[in-house]
């Protein structure tokens, strides 16, 4: 447990480091997970997941030798079993995460496939005053005067009113 998230590290179809072999799998679109042996529904870490203050999130693996996770989503409780060990249904809050559990529907074996992932891309982005670019092709029209380029010569009709306008001055970052 972190700042009241908790965070549960899955071994699906593969024994844990430790040597124990638990039946975790996803049942459609739920995980089946079991808690450790010695763990009842009264255990701190137990209650800390059935009652959770923040978020839970699950990463599975289905290799023990890889020590890589791969994150499946923000979950929750959607139903537990008092057993030894514990065994707890979690669903996934998010429809629009992408969990790499999902099998594409044309395929017929258990094989699970990734079939892709999100991944957050920032950039900076440096843009020429608009103004001053359309007083640029009032004034010169839509032929580059720097390199000669005429989109309407080029490419005909396609082409009216297009251009990518190059500048002398770079931007000052």
């Amino acid at each position: 447990m972190f700042n009241n998230d908790v965070f549960i590290f899955v071994n699906i179809s593969s024994a844990g480091r430790t040597g124990h072999d638990y039946d975790n799998k996803f049942i459609g679109d739920d995980l089946q997970w079991f808690g450790k042996n010695s763990h009842s529904l009264q255990n701190a870490s137990i209650q800390s997941m059935l009652k959770p203050k923040g978020n839970i999130y699950i990463f599975t693996r289905e290799d023990s030798n890889n020590p890589l996770f791969t994150y499946q989503g923000n979950a929750r409780v959607k139903e537990f079993h008092d057993t030894k060990p514990v065994k707890i249904i979690w669903e996934f809050n998010d429809e629009k995460e992408i969990r790499h559990n999902q099998m594409a529907e044309e395929i017929d074996n258990p094989t699970r496939y990734i079939e892709g992932a999100t991944k957050k891309v920032s950039v900076n982005v440096y843009e020429r005053n608009p103004m001053a670019r359309k007083k640029c092709l009032e004034h010169y029209g839509f032929s580059c005067v720097i390199c000669g380029f005429d989109f309407e010569k080029v490419f005909g009709e396609l082409g009216i009113g297009f251009i990518h306008v190059h500048h002398i001055i770079e931007l000052i970052r």
